[in-house]
């Protein structure tokens, strides 16, 4: 399947004939095995339809009512034009952009990435949705409540971490499902949640410890969705205390939920992160030895 954007007065024509001039910037689909519907294409780059288009119905009753359609939803103008707000365009983009990362990966290429990340496995990867890049950068998709991605971490081989332009911060997790357990851990870098899968144990990041507005909202939904009992908001140590002050305020944010518990720890044994307390065996899989304490 091949996805361009049309440049303006491109003339195209569409499965049944009719032809159609582009005001410039449309997203042409078109698969080249077996003949897709248009559905079908969607749902192989992760788009949802509903998501790009709205009913002529919504369209005039949103009109009507002075309202702007974003999202697929009518909201008010003031709200349309707040920053951060995200649009379909947005959507549709980056949802091309992890597709094509996620089908230029291979089996073998990931496995590479595991030996030079060391604690995270080849089906947390798998889980996480990683992707190769064009350059060969691993690829980790930030995802909003709903599972849709808003922006792709870059991590080349040397460590060096990037965004593709135009990224947004968003949450990092598995999809479609999270290990089975009544605990949860909220942690800031991909390659956390992954360690912290690879051991069968729940876990969702945050990116960086002073989280642009949005996330909190997010996070707060799909910890909501999850029902988890335990959630354990895990600190990255640094000198300065950035890392606690960031997992404070972000659980500051997270509203109450009945029977559950809101804990602002750091790794345990005094590593920095997470996935060093991985590697220093401080961190282990359900039914086996409990894990040291954290602080």
């Amino acid at each position: 399947m091949t996805v361009r954007e049309t440049s303006p007065g491109e003339v195209y024509r569409a499965p049944d004939g009719r032809t159609t001039v582009s005001r410039g910037g449309d997203l042409l689909l078109r698969c080249h095995s077996r003949g897709c519907n248009p559905v079908e294409m969607y749902e192989h780059i992760g788009i949802c339809p509903s998501a790009l288009f709205c009913s002529e119905h919504a369209r005039s009753h949103a009109k009507k009512h002075g309202r702007k359609i974003v999202g697929g939803r009518a909201v008010e103008p003031a709200a349309a034009g707040k920053p951060g707000r995200l649009d379909d365009e947005h959507f549709a983009r980056f949802a091309v952009a992890h597709a094509e990362c996620v089908a230029r990966t291979r089996r073998g290429e990931l496995s590479a990435w595991v030996e030079r990340i060391p604690g995270v496995s080849l089906g947390a990867m798998i889980a996480m949705e990683a992707g190769i890049d064009a350059r060969g950068k691993i690829t980790w998709p930030h995802r909003d409540a709903d599972g849709r991605v808003i922006g792709l971490a870059l991590r080349d081989a040397a460590g060096a971490k990037t965004s593709l332009t135009g990224s947004r911060i968003g949450l990092c997790m598995p999809v479609p499902y999270q290990p089975v357990g009544d605990a949860i851990r909220v942690v800031e870098s991909q390659t956390s949640v992954a360690a912290l899968l690879a051991r069968r144990l729940a876990a969702v990041g945050r990116g960086p410890a002073h989280a642009p507005r949005c996330v909190p909202g997010w996070l707060a939904e799909y910890l909501r969705r999850g029902k988890w009992r335990t959630v354990i908001v895990v600190a990255d140590r640094d000198a300065a205390g950035t890392g606690m002050a960031g997992a404070k305020a972000l659980a500051a944010q997270l509203p109450p939920e009945p029977g559950r518990t809101v804990r602002v720890v750091y790794p345990p044994g005094g590593h920095k992160d997470v996935r060093d307390a991985i590697l220093a065996g401080l961190y282990v899989r359900p039914g086996a030895k409990p894990p040291s304490k954290e602080s």
